[in-house]
């Protein structure tokens, strides 16, 4: 019976800890899609390797066991993607609409 309430009592903590690291994670992309929209107004380029690598490198190096440098870079690479991906989205939507406001004003 014991176990069974230490095992219910981690279950919660995992549950608490996942809800925290998904509002961070929602936090971080709306970070990201503010640097996405200055990026498109400043004509650069979505990704940045050179940045990333830095992210990476600090990561790997802010790694505490039993989280390995590499289960964290691969955690890490996969956020970079998600995040570069809703920023290029959010690019392609922007400039639909903007396509779409100057064909109105061609049209008046």
């Amino acid at each position: 019976m014991e176990e069974v309430l230490a095992l219910e009592e981690r279950r919660r903590n995992i549950d608490r800890i996942d809800k925290t690291i998904v509002a961070l994670l929602a936090e971080r992309m709306r970070q990201g899609l503010a640097v996405g929209d200055l990026k498109r107004k400043q004509r650069w380029p979505t990704r940045s390797p050179d940045r990333e690598a830095e992210v990476l490198a600090r990561v790997r190096s802010a790694v505490a066991g039993p989280l390995t440098a590499t289960s964290a870079e691969r955690i890490f690479t996969l956020i970079i993607e998600e995040t570069s991906a809703v920023q290029a989205l959010v690019g392609e939507e922007t400039s639909a609409v903007q396509e779409a406001a100057g064909d109105e004003d061609a049209a008046r």
